[in-house]
C-alpha cells in the first residue's frame, strides 16, 4: 500500500504511509515568468512550515532547465538532508 493524502492548511500536498506512519509535505512551484523568484517563495512557505523533525519536506517543481538551475545555487547538503 502506498502513501495516502491528508488535509493540510499550508502545504500544497502532505500524505502519510498508513503502516509506517512517513509523512511527507510537499511545496509545489509551477512555471511562470519569475521563477527565481516562485522558487525563493517555494522554498520560504516550506522552511517556515517545517514544525515536525520527524516529517519530511520536499519542494516540488516542473523538469526543465531553469528550475534545475534554481536548484543547483542550493549547496549540495542542503538540497539533501537525511
Amino acid at each position: 500500500m502506498g502513501f495516502m493524502a491528508k488535509k493540510n492548511g499550508y502545504a500544497d500536498y502532505v500524505c502519510e504511509h498508513p503502516e509506517t506512519k512517513v509523512q511527507w509535505h510537499i511545496e509545489a512551484k509551477g512555471v511562470t515568468q519569475a521563477i527565481g523568484l516562485d522558487f525563493r517563495t517555494g522554498l520560504g512557505q516550506l522552511i517556515k512550515g517545517m514544525s515536525n523533525e520527524t516529517t519530511n519536506y520536499a519542494l516540488a517543481f516542473p523538469d526543465t532547465p531553469a528550475f534545475h538551475s534554481q536548484a543547483r545555487g542550493i549547496a549540495s547538503r542542503v538540497r539533501k538532508k537525511s
